[in-house]
């Protein structure tokens, strides 16, 4: 008889539960595009700014929808303390094949990559408007009548004080690189590390996690490691399986280790978070802290790098 009232019971519980399924469409408006400014300054190096738009997430994509993101015919001006200067736009298809790899080394974007899309940036060859420490520059975007702006300083150079390679656990010859650091005094500093394997990368690659500020290490001297990042949507070898984020012994590692101001520390670090979060049904929602006025989204940041080889043996 027990058994029999629980036959009941589930069967009485299956049809409630069926019952209580209903279809669900979901109407998904169409978003108005908003301003996204990709945009920095490096000591010794002229201003890059990138601007694009969003465009609806489920909306298809192809190489056409891609190049069309890129915003073209924008005023943008940098203003160095003293006098102020219209960057030119540079579009790649507009270059010599052989100045692409110029392009590529100051935007951080592979060569085949600017051969294949029409890839848009505004810039200066006025060497009075590129980066130096300790000074501070204004941005501003005219774009359809509105305006956008915001200011980034170039902090001083800090230098780790050594670096090694050192195999990680039973990894036969598969590690990270390792630093030791000297974090000088005085809260707020900050800081971006980027590595590129000589004959390998094409560029300066900033791992997952490259930002850190001084916080919790404000004047302490201290070891720390950092995996090998990858370019974006690589399917290179090294890139997947189980030697994806290790260097490996024989490889010529340049660390490129930057000072850079807060706001773009808090965006950065902010931006990681986002990525992290994405797909992630149980992470916080993540605010991304623009430090760009007018509603953009995107940064201006400063940085000024140091530069230390490390042969992995």
């Amino acid at each position: 008889m027990k058994q029999f009232y629980f036959v009941v019971l589930t069967l009485i519980f299956f049809i409630v539960f069926i019952s209580c399924e209903r279809e669900i469409n979901i109407n998904i408006p169409d978003t108005e595009g908003r301003l996204i400014v990709e945009s920095y300054i490096e000591d010794g190096k002229p201003p890059i700014v990138i601007l694009s738009k969003s465009i609806g997430y489920f909306k298809y994509t192809d190489q056409s929808t891609f190049e069309s993101m890129f915003i073209r015919g924008a005023i943008v001006s940098i203003n160095n303390g003293t006098s102020k200067e219209n960057l030119i736009e540079i579009c790649s298809r507009s270059i010599p094949d052989s100045l692409l790899p110029v392009l590529a080394s100051f935007i951080g974007v592979d060569v085949n990559t600017l051969a294949a899309v029409n890839f848009c940036v505004y810039t200066t060859l006025n060497t009075q408007f590129w980066g130096q420490e300790g000074k501070s520059y204004k941005l501003s975007i005219n774009y359809l009548g509105d305006i956008y702006e915001a200011v980034t300083t170039i902090k001083p150079k800090v230098s780790l004080d050594s670096l090694w390679f050192e195999v990680f656990a039973d990894r036969d010859s598969l590690g990270f690189i390792w630093a030791n650091f000297s974090e000088p005094a005085g809260l707020g500093n900050a800081y971006r590390w980027y590595a590129m394997r000589l004959g390998k990368d094409a560029n300066f690659i900033a791992p997952f996690g490259s930002v850190f500020d001084d916080k919790f290490i404000d004047g302490r001297n201290f070891r720390f490691a950092y995996n090998r990042g990858s370019a974006p949507n690589s399917t290179a070898p090294d890139d997947t399986g189980s030697v994806a984020g290790f260097f490996k012994k024989g490889d010529t590692v340049v660390v490129k280790f930057c000072s850079i101001d807060y706001p773009t520390f808090e965006f950065l670090r902010s931006y990681e978070a986002e990525v992290s979060n994405n797909g992630n049904p149980f992470a916080s929602p993540t605010t991304i802290k623009s430090n760009i006025s007018g509603g953009a989204i995107g940064y201006w940041g400063g940085y000024n790098a140091t530069f230390d080889t490390v042969i992995c043996k």
